[in-house]
Protein backbone atom coordinates (compact mmCIF):
# COMPACT_ATOMS: atom_id res chain seq x y z
CA UNK A 1 0.00 0.00 0.00
CA UNK A 2 1.33 3.59 -0.72
CA UNK A 3 1.97 6.05 2.14
CA UNK A 4 -0.07 8.97 2.83
CA UNK A 5 -3.43 10.04 1.36
CA UNK A 6 -2.47 8.80 -1.69
CA UNK A 7 -3.16 5.68 0.10
CA UNK A 8 -7.04 6.17 0.10
CA UNK A 9 -8.52 5.72 -3.29
CA UNK A 10 -10.36 8.86 -5.10
CA UNK A 11 -13.47 9.11 -5.08
CA UNK A 12 -16.03 11.22 -6.85
CA UNK A 13 -14.68 15.11 -6.88
CA UNK A 14 -17.98 17.35 -6.71
CA UNK A 15 -17.80 19.49 -3.63
CA UNK A 16 -21.31 17.97 -2.54
CA UNK A 17 -23.81 15.40 -4.68
CA UNK A 18 -26.93 17.46 -4.18
CA UNK A 19 -29.50 15.36 -5.76
CA UNK A 20 -28.04 12.36 -3.17
CA UNK A 21 -28.43 15.29 -0.24
CA UNK A 22 -32.09 15.95 -1.27
CA UNK A 23 -33.24 12.74 -1.86
CA UNK A 24 -32.04 11.86 1.83
CA UNK A 25 -34.04 14.83 3.22
CA UNK A 26 -37.12 13.73 0.79
CA UNK A 27 -37.15 16.41 -1.34
CA UNK A 28 -37.30 19.14 0.98
CA UNK A 29 -34.88 21.76 0.13
CA UNK A 30 -35.65 23.80 3.39
CA UNK A 31 -34.61 20.82 5.34
CA UNK A 32 -31.57 20.79 2.80
CA UNK A 33 -30.30 24.21 3.84
CA UNK A 34 -31.20 23.82 7.59
CA UNK A 35 -28.87 21.02 7.56
CA UNK A 36 -26.19 22.34 5.62
CA UNK A 37 -26.32 25.32 7.76
CA UNK A 38 -25.94 23.09 10.93
CA UNK A 39 -23.16 20.91 8.78
CA UNK A 40 -21.45 23.74 8.49
CA UNK A 41 -21.28 24.78 11.64
CA UNK A 42 -20.00 21.61 13.37
CA UNK A 43 -17.29 21.28 10.28
CA UNK A 44 -15.88 24.80 11.16
CA UNK A 45 -15.17 23.91 14.82
CA UNK A 46 -14.31 20.38 13.79
CA UNK A 47 -11.31 21.68 11.33
CA UNK A 48 -10.28 24.33 14.24
CA UNK A 49 -9.87 21.19 16.77
CA UNK A 50 -7.91 19.71 14.32
CA UNK A 51 -5.74 22.64 13.83
CA UNK A 52 -5.09 22.56 17.08
CA UNK A 53 -4.56 18.85 17.67
CA UNK A 54 -2.13 18.41 14.79
CA UNK A 55 -0.43 22.04 17.01
CA UNK A 56 0.07 20.06 20.45
CA UNK A 57 0.90 16.09 18.09
CA UNK A 58 -2.53 15.12 19.98
CA UNK A 59 -2.99 12.35 17.60
CA UNK A 60 -6.38 10.74 19.67
CA UNK A 61 -7.82 14.52 19.34
CA UNK A 62 -7.25 14.81 15.68
CA UNK A 63 -9.14 11.55 15.40
CA UNK A 64 -12.06 12.53 16.98
CA UNK A 65 -12.52 15.28 14.59
CA UNK A 66 -11.84 13.93 12.10
CA UNK A 67 -14.27 11.01 12.31
CA UNK A 68 -17.49 13.71 13.47
CA UNK A 69 -16.22 15.39 9.91
CA UNK A 70 -16.51 12.11 8.24
CA UNK A 71 -19.91 11.25 9.81
CA UNK A 72 -21.25 14.33 8.92
CA UNK A 73 -19.45 14.66 5.25
CA UNK A 74 -21.43 11.23 4.35
CA UNK A 75 -24.36 12.42 5.90
CA UNK A 76 -24.57 15.13 3.81
CA UNK A 77 -22.91 13.71 0.78
CA UNK A 78 -20.07 15.66 0.61
CA UNK A 79 -17.61 13.16 -0.53
CA UNK A 80 -14.43 14.80 -0.46
CA UNK A 81 -14.68 15.99 2.53
CA UNK A 82 -15.46 12.46 3.51
CA UNK A 83 -12.39 10.75 1.92
CA UNK A 84 -10.09 13.21 3.27
CA UNK A 85 -11.55 13.00 7.15
CA UNK A 86 -11.48 9.45 6.47
CA UNK A 87 -7.77 9.74 5.98
CA UNK A 88 -6.66 11.68 8.56
CA UNK A 89 -8.95 9.52 11.16
CA UNK A 90 -7.13 6.03 9.93
CA UNK A 91 -3.59 7.99 10.49
CA UNK A 92 -4.01 9.49 13.71
CA UNK A 93 -5.67 6.23 15.46
CA UNK A 94 -2.30 4.59 14.18
CA UNK A 95 -0.59 7.64 15.50
CA UNK A 96 0.95 8.31 11.84
CA UNK A 97 0.69 12.29 12.55
CA UNK A 98 3.40 12.92 9.99
CA UNK A 99 0.91 11.18 7.20
CA UNK A 100 -1.66 13.52 8.77
CA UNK A 101 -0.42 16.63 7.48
CA UNK A 102 -0.64 16.40 3.89
CA UNK A 103 -4.16 14.82 4.48
CA UNK A 104 -5.19 17.99 6.61
CA UNK A 105 -4.04 20.44 3.86
CA UNK A 106 -6.64 18.22 1.16
CA UNK A 107 -9.08 18.36 3.64
CA UNK A 108 -9.20 22.60 3.72
CA UNK A 109 -8.87 22.24 -0.16
CA UNK A 110 -12.30 20.08 0.05
CA UNK A 111 -13.64 22.03 2.38
CA UNK A 112 -12.74 25.20 0.06
CA UNK A 113 -14.66 23.58 -2.78
CA UNK A 114 -17.32 22.66 -0.13
CA UNK A 115 -17.56 26.88 0.71
CA UNK A 116 -17.25 27.64 -3.33
CA UNK A 117 -20.32 25.47 -4.12
CA UNK A 118 -22.47 26.59 -1.28
CA UNK A 119 -23.21 29.95 -2.63
CA UNK A 120 -24.47 28.51 -5.90
CA UNK A 121 -26.82 26.32 -3.87
CA UNK A 122 -28.56 28.23 -2.14
CA UNK A 123 -27.23 32.06 -1.84
CA UNK A 124 -25.37 31.33 1.41
CA UNK A 125 -21.53 31.75 2.02
CA UNK A 126 -19.31 29.79 4.77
Amino acid sequence: MQEGCQSFEPGPTAAIELETLTSRCLGNLELVERVLNIFQQSVEKDLADIEQGLLVLDSAEVARAAHRIKGAAGNVAANGLHREAAAIEAFARTERMEEVLPCAERLRQAWRDFCAARPALFDTEC
